[in-house]
């Protein structure tokens, strides 16, 4: 059972697990989520529950940043304990050297996408917070230029506009009846921001968005990297007078930061106000130790029925429980509605959740 109390400045929180993972007769099955309409919330662990295959050292890539940050600024005060403001600065030049390592990776390596694809393909609303082409290629099955939706969309069908689609393109995409589709709500290294000088003579707006896609020459992470490539050559000489290309990734480390970013761009902001009307909710791969702008979101939906969220161990439960107590402080929050929810949560252990997505070596 679950015993939620809410005094004054303090949450205090007990709550049931329930191993639908490790139990295979549990209730909560797999099969009888999807069958509920749960929708899914699908983190980094989702690609970290492979081998160590996909892990990459984010701290070396960080520390070498943060050398080439201190050189450039000597006489600045510099604090290396401000990723913002490294991330603000080098955004780039992150994104690439991440990219420099999916590529090395997958010259020797290419993981069987099959289980991975039939696991997402039973749920309708998937709500993505990797940057990374892995999981978009799992749910739209297409590694080189064949074109293979697993009858999902994501919104970003350009036509024959060059310059790429507006929000309300998209919308129109994303919102048609019984559609099965996935967002980006922290951006994605496949996705760019087209920034226009002159707004649309129609209705004003600067804001386009394109996807990157596979060609018959380039798989689709070769042509990500090809076109970060480019993005990264005129970096330091854009023009505001003129059109352009950028990365669209929330790179910020701290939730309030996160949440600025993504309530300042028109389709992000759009992602997650859809996700704080799920009624529904698995999350998977989700640690929450530095997202509490989603778990707020989610907790103080007042049409919320059920929320379960995949823990690996004790650690991140704890984790998402320090979540609460922030979230119940925050000066906005509404106590009752977040008290409601938390009782609707199931912890899901994912301990077995390798099994559930990925072929044996």
């Amino acid at each position: 059972m679950v015993a939620i109390m809410i005094e004054k400045e303090v949450v205090i929180i007990v709550t049931r697990c329930s191993c639908f993972l490790c139990d295979l007769d549990s209730k909560n099955s797999l099969d009888n989520l999807k069958i509920k309409g749960y929708s899914l919330l699908m983190g980094n662990g989702i690609i970290l529950s492979h081998d160590d295959a996909f892990r990459f050292e984010y701290g070396k890539i960080k520390e070498q940043l943060l050398l080439v940050h201190k050189e450039a600024n000597q006489d600045e005060k510099f604090n290396p304990e401000c990723p913002e403001k490294l991330l603000n600065i080098c955004r780039i030049e992150v994104t690439m050297k991440i990219l420099e390592w999916y590529k090395d990776k997958f010259s020797s390596f290419s993981p069987n996408l099959t289980k991975l694809q039939q696991y997402v393909n039973g749920f309708n609303h998937i709500y993505n917070l990797n940057y990374d082409p892995i999981s978009y290629r799992s749910i739209f099955n297409h590694d080189t230029h064949s074109d293979n939706p697993n009858n999902f969309t994501d919104g970003f069908v350009m036509h024959n506009n060059p310059d790429g689609i507006s929000l309300s393109g998209i919308k129109k995409n994303l919102e048609k009846d019984n559609e099965k589709n996935i967002m980006y709500i922290h951006g994605a290294f496949h996705i760019l921001y087209h920034y226009r000088a002159k707004p649309n003579k129609k209705n004003g707006s600067k804001d386009l968005y394109k996807k990157i896609t596979a060609t018959q020459k380039n798989t689709l992470l070769d042509e990500i990297v090809k076109k970060h490539e480019e993005i990264e050559k005129a970096y330091h000489t854009l023009d505001p007078s003129q059109d352009y290309d950028d990365i669209f990734c929330v790179l910020e480390s701290k939730p309030i930061y996160k949440k600025a970013w993504i309530k300042h761009d028109p389709y992000l902001n759009y992602c997650f106000e859809r996700l704080g009307k799920e009624k529904n909710i698995l999350t998977l791969g989700c640690s929450f130790s530095n997202d509490d702008h989603l778990l707020e979101k989610i907790l103080l939906n007042p049409d919320l029925e059920s929320l379960n969220i995949g823990v690996f161990n004790d650690n991140d439960r704890k984790k998402i429980c320090q979540a609460y107590k922030r979230i119940a402080n925050y000066p906005n929050a509404n106590l009752e509605v977040l008290g409601k929810n938390i009782q609707k949560i199931c912890f899901i252990c994912t301990k077995k959740l390798k099994n559930c997505l990925w072929e044996s070596a």
